[in-house]
């Protein structure tokens, strides 16, 4: 904290402000530091780990589950949604989405919440020219499925839009392989 007295716009600093935080367990101190990098749009010191590091630290000391009061562990979570909210606003990373649908999760918070942030996933992996790289369409594919099986595991359908958005991605994806087979296949041909 001395460092930040006389720096406050490096990222390492807040970096290790961050890093100190969450050794200490220390929630709010560990999100203010990390809301600083987001206003300065310093997003190298920002990455889904240390986020998980601090969803943990909420996980396991503020909310009802940790024993709190209800009112006590609302007014927790009501930070750690607007911190999500900040975050999401600043960097769309599938890893942040796919980290805030399994807090919600664990937060026995609705299913529409819970599956907005799965199709934000897939929104966020759908980047130019994502359905012809093979990694890429397999992380779709697997945020898909889970879009899907949380519906069916929870007794629920999807609504007609959450079918249509399914039902397009699963087209891209099988057009975009098809695609990338079929240029394979003229560029051996070609080689030969």
């Amino acid at each position: 904290e001395q460092a930040l007295k006389y720096n406050r716009r490096h990222w390492r600093i807040w970096q290790n402000c961050i890093r100190f935080s969450i050794s200490t367990g220390n929630f709010y101190k560990a999100i203010n530091c990390a809301r600083e990098l987001l206003r300065n749009d310093q997003f190298e010191g920002l990455d889904a780990g240390i986020l998980l590091k601090i969803c943990e630290i909420f996980l396991t000391k503020l909310t009802m589950q940790a024993g709190l009061e209800r009112a006590e562990a609302d007014r927790h979570k009501a930070h750690l949604h607007r911190f999500f909210k900040d975050w999401t606003n600043c960097l769309n990373d599938y890893k942040v989405w796919r980290l805030y649908a399994r807090v919600r999760q664990q937060l026995e918070e609705p299913l529409t919440e819970v599956k907005e942030c799965k199709m934000s996933e897939i929104r966020a992996l759908q980047k130019v020219g994502w359905q012809v790289d093979l990694d890429q369409c397999k992380l779709v594919e697997r945020a898909v499925c889970e879009l899907v099986n949380l519906a069916s595991e929870n007794g629920q359908d999807l609504t007609k839009e959450e079918k249509a958005f399914v039902r397009v991605t699963v087209l891209a994806i099988e057009e975009g392989l098809q695609r990338k087979c079929k240029i394979e296949d003229l560029v051996e041909r070609l080689s030969q």
